[in-house]
């Protein structure tokens, strides 16, 4: 499925040893007692953080959990001591969302629909990362939606692989249906076990009958499969597997990008391989060399930002707005997660900025980055010619909404699935016009 694959060295696929087979064997004796698979496979997966990163006030009031005060703050001071450090945070806003399952924060950038989801790893929640998050979104002008598993922080009922999926589902709904986000501006973001969700949610969502593809999809030190982190990442899944990323990704029919360590010894680094190597359309890989599990987002902030923001310009066909460079570091005294604070005193995370347009990163060259034959399918068009294909989509969308009471916003984005899904008089307002646009969208479609 994907041309431009990568090596994957044999050491690192561990399947013939003693203690692997033997492991093997004894997990699936195990998964044939009735039960026993889901509560296994909880038991070694979900590990909420305690004291949660927040909490959620009788009067509706959210407080953060400080590592370093080793007590909870407001979020509404959290936030204030955030902008202080870096002026240019104070454009996000932030919500609090109560769904009937879960939790959410909204982080809201001005003037954009581009909406990430985040979906965050196993010993973290979403208190933990919520400067993370402020900053990301201040630095990549998008909006965030980071949200909690069952279990997780304030969220009810108890974390397993069947309510994570159902979290997400709810999310989702939630951004399409009251924030009125069209799929074409959703980007999925999923780190290490956030990666389940998100690739779960995403391959089913290409299935759908009256499917419009995502914007695009983001996978930060993702695993293969839940077996393959406990007895190595071989090519096949038992049957009693949990988490089946690889089997999943492959259905997946948005731009895909796998970010990964080379020294994760959490999730080795032939995870992010061979998911890469099985994405329908892959973007360039960022294998990160020397990062570990926790802390490419945090040692390589910049480039981190930088790469994010280069996905989402190149997945939207055009970039955002101009990125944000750091000039110096500064000190936020919140983590990323709990693991990664508990091991160090303090932790520079985060950087102040100053406008610098000297500094300001070439979108172009990130934008441009797939404008190549090596990540694109034999079987479909290059990007070359979808953008050639783009542009006259746009071009005749644009008279056709021109002359049409359609609200002018859409000659804005114009996602060619989706605005014939959801505007289908579109096609009617002429005979030419509607034979050209259903060119269009059959060719889109039949990939």
């Amino acid at each position: 499925m994907n041309d431009e694959t990568v090596n994957l060295d044999t050491e690192e696929i561990n399947t013939n040893s003693c203690f692997s087979s033997g492991l093997l064997l004894c997990l699936g004796c195990v998964a044939m007692i009735p039960g026993a698979r889901n509560q296994l496979v909880n038991s070694v997966t979900f590990f909420p953080p305690s004291p949660s990163g927040y909490k959620v006030q009788p009067n509706g009031k959210v407080s953060l959990y400080d590592l370093h005060q080793a007590k909870y703050r407001s979020m509404k001071n959290i936030w204030k001591d955030a902008v202080n450090r870096v002026p240019e945070r104070k454009c996000v806003d932030v919500n609090f969302i109560s769904l009937p399952s879960n939790y959410c924060f909204h982080f809201k950038y001005p003037g954009t629909n581009k909406t990430i989801i985040y979906s965050h790893g196993n010993a973290t929640d979403i208190g933990y990362v919520f400067v993370h998050l402020l900053d990301l979104s201040s630095r990549i002008k998008c909006n965030i939606i980071a949200y909690d598993y069952s279990g997780y922080g304030q969220s009810r009922f108890k974390p397993s692989e069947k309510a994570i999926y159902e979290n997400i589902n709810n999310v989702v709904e939630y951004v399409t249906n009251t924030l009125k986000i069209p799929f074409g501006s959703i980007f999925l973001y999923g780190q290490s076990i956030g990666s389940a969700p998100t690739i779960n949610y995403a391959s089913q969502h290409s299935q759908r009958k009256d499917f419009c593809n995502l914007g695009g999809v983001i996978i930060h030190s993702g695993l293969k499969s839940g077996v393959s982190v406990l007895c190595g990442a071989s090519v096949s899944s038992p049957w009693y597997d949990a988490f089946r990323n690889l089997d999943k990704i492959q259905k997946i029919t948005c731009p895909i990008f796998i970010i990964h360590g080379t020294n994760d010894r959490q999730i080795p680094l032939i995870h992010g391989k061979m998911l890469y190597n099985l994405c329908q359309k892959p973007y360039k890989p960022w294998f990160v060399d020397g990062a570990g599990h926790n802390d490419i987002e945090t040692v390589w902030r910049d480039e981190f930002v930088s790469k994010i923001y280069g996905f989402i310009s190149s997945a939207s066909m055009q970039p955002i707005m101009k990125l944000r460079r750091s000039e110096k570091v500064t000190k936020d005294n919140y983590s990323l997660s709990r693991m990664t604070t508990r091991t160090s005193e303090s932790i520079n995370l985060y950087t102040s900025e100053t406008e610098n347009t000297s500094e300001d990163v070439n979108s172009s060259e990130e934008s441009t980055s797939m404008l190549n034959n090596e990540n694109v399918s034999r079987d479909i068009p290059s990007i070359q010619q979808r953008s050639d294909i783009f542009h006259n989509a746009t071009k005749c969308l644009t008279q056709t909404i021109t002359s049409s009471n359609v609200p002018r916003y859409l000659e804005i984005n114009v996602d060619v699935p989706s605005i014939a899904t959801e505007f289908p008089k579109l096609k009617d307002q002429s005979q030419k016009k509607k034979s050209t646009l259903q060119n269009i969208i059959d060719l889109f479609r039949s990939n």
